[in-house]
C-alpha cells in the first residue's frame, strides 16, 4: 500500500547564503492536499514549495506555494501564504516575536481570516513551546556547543552571517581611528 501524506518534513533542503540574507529552500515535494485547500476546489494531490529567508537583524520571510497537481487542467490552482517575522531583545534571554500573515486568495472572506489566523496561532505556539525548552536547556550549560543536523543548515549559516556582521560592527571602530 502507498502511504501519502500532507508531510513534507522529508523533502530535500537547499541552502542559499548572500551579504544581507540566507535563504533555505524546500525543494517542492508532492503531497496530499490539505482538508482547507480541497474545500476551496483544489485537487487532491499537490506540490508544496517553502521558501524561508533570514535578513539581519532578525526579520524572516517564510513563502509557502501550494499548486494542484491536474493533468486535466491547463491552469491549475496555486495558492500562496507569506508569513513575515520580526524579533528584537526583551533581555538576555528572551525576545518579542512579531509575525503577520497573508494570503493571495480569499481576501475578503472572514471566515478563512479566523481560520488561518488560527492555524498560524498554533504553529506560532508550537514553535513557542520549543523555543522557551531550548531557552531552558541553554540556561543549564550557557556554555555548551551546538550540536547541529544537515536541517539546521539554516540556522548555523544565520549564526555565521550575525557573527561576521558583529565581528564587522566591532572592528569598525578600530579599523577607522588607524
Amino acid at each position: 500500500m502507498l502511504f501519502r501524506s500532507t508531510d513534507d518534513s522529508s523533502a530535500k533542503l537547499d541552502f542559499a547564503r548572500g551579504q544581507d540574507f540566507v535563504k533555505v529552500i524546500r525543494e517542492p515535494i508532492e503531497v496530499d492536499t490539505v482538508p482547507h485547500n480541497v474545500k476551496q476546489g483544489m485537487g487532491p494531490r499537490s506540490v508544496l514549495e517553502k521558501t524561508i529567508t533570514f535578513m539581519p537583524p532578525c526579520n524572516i520571510i517564510i513563502d509557502i506555494r501550494t499548486t494542484e497537481v491536474s493533468a486535466q487542467k491547463n491552469d491549475p490552482m496555486s495558492l500562496g501564504i507569506t508569513v513575515l517575522n520580526a524579533c528584537t531583545p526583551a533581555n538576555e534571554s528572551s525576545t518579542h516575536y512579531f509575525w503577520a500573515s497573508a494570503r493571495d486568495y480569499q481576501q475578503n472572506d472572514k471566515q478563512a481570516d479566523a481560520f488561518m489566523h488560527k492555524l498560524t496561532v498554533a504553529a506560532f505556539d508550537e514553535d513557542k513551546n520549543m523555543l522557551e525548552a531550548q531557552q531552558r536547556m541553554i540556561a543549564l550549560n550557557p556554555d555548551a556547543a551546538y550540536v547541529s543536523v544537515n536541517a539546521d543548515q539554516g540556522s548555523v549559516q544565520m549564526r555565521r552571517l550575525m557573527a561576521e556582521r558583529f565581528s564587522d560592527e566591532n572592528a569598525g571602530p578600530a579599523a577607522a581611528a588607524q
